[in-house]
């Protein structure tokens, strides 16, 4: 979408959209090459190599894999790249994508146990195995990238130009927690929970992002297409079920969802699958589980009564747009 606009392109962090060497034979090159995607370059940790993608990573390269040496952290490899690339495009206009390598485990078959959260360069001891440490010192990581990355804007010129969109894509492990005031809040990746599912969405666009506004909208990822094609001006993907929250954004009203939808069956083969539809307050499970999680967080009262049933009524009927438990979403050859 961005490529055919006109816009200069590039993606680095990590890729795993396609088989590499270490998967089995039948899914290996598999997938999608990011060059087939519409990203002119790239700086990408698992293409179709394994390996890390910490210190001393393999990392592709605009096509070309190499090993870095032990000392380099990969992060400083993947937030260069793009710098560079900000460098080169400053006077066009361009899409960047990082998927960051941070924050997360390092695995390493070699250790008893393999995966890993591990020390990153401002970290006091690099030796620590601390995970509870090493998980702060990661997110430390990533927050001091993001700043070399607005940084860079305002260096060039460009920031009050450059829209920045910073998220994630769900929560951290049940072995960490993390504090918030007074609140313990213990990680639930692989969750249907809010510890797992919902995630932080920070916009930064000085003067069109105002600093002190919260948006309550729900957000889905398919949201973000349809919100950078009007936040530049480009012709929209279609068909999608994506909505623009860009007037959100400006402080408008906009189109907001009335829910979302989130379907999440990572082993089918060992699991049946978890579907549910929520709003802002609400939750329903394809089970006919109904919480108030705005008040529940932790999901432990399910709600029943006459007193529930029209919020019930309202999300089994968007419930039941949606695809069904066996339903493929996607036709195979």
């Amino acid at each position: 979408m961005m490529k055919d606009a006109g816009y200069r392109t590039a993606i680095a962090g990590k890729w795993q959209l396609l088989g590499t060497d270490h998967y089995p034979e039948q899914t290996r090159g598999k997938g999608s090459w990011p060059q087939d995607t519409g990203f002119q370059r790239h700086c990408l940790w698992q293409v179709d190599k394994g390996g890390p993608r910490f210190w001393g990573p393999v990392i592709t390269i605009d096509g070309k894999t190499q090993q870095f040496e032990k000392d380099v952290f990969g992060p400083d490899i993947y937030c260069q790249f793009l710098l560079d690339r900000m460098d080169e495009y400053q006077d066009e206009p361009f899409f960047l994508y990082y998927p960051m390598a941070l924050v997360h485990w390092e695995h390493d078959s070699t250790k008893q146990d393999p995966n890993q959260f591990i020390p990153t360069p401002h970290s006091a001891d690099r030796n620590n195995t601390n995970q509870q440490e090493n998980f702060a010192d990661m997110v430390s990581y990533m927050d001091s990238i993001i700043g070399r990355i607005v940084n860079k804007t305002v260096e060039l010129g460009i920031a009050e130009r450059t829209l920045i969109l910073v998220t994630g894509d769900n929560g951290t492990y049940r072995s960490i927690k993390s504090r918030i005031g007074d609140k313990v809040i213990v990680g639930g990746k692989g969750r249907p929970t809010d510890a797992d599912t919902h995630v932080a969405l920070i916009a930064y666009q000085p003067g069109t992002v105002a600093a002190d506004r919260v948006c309550k909208s729900v957000v889905d990822f398919s949201d973000f297409a349809p919100t950078i094609a009007e936040a530049t001006g480009t012709e929209p993907l279609s068909p999608t079920d994506g909505r623009s929250f860009f007037p959100q954004l400006l402080g408008r009203k906009g189109n907001p969802r009335e829910n979302i939808f989130i379907y999440y069956c990572p082993n089918p083969e060992r699991s049946k699958p978890l579907r549910f539809v929520r709003n802002e307050r609400w939750k329903l499970y394809g089970n006919s589980r109904l919480f108030d999680v705005a008040n529940d967080v932790l999901e432990k009262k399910p709600v029943t009564g006459p007193a529930s049933e029209g919020i019930r009524k309202q999300l089994q009927a968007a419930l039941d747009q949606m695809p069904s438990e066996g339903q493929s979403l996607m036709k195979f050859d």
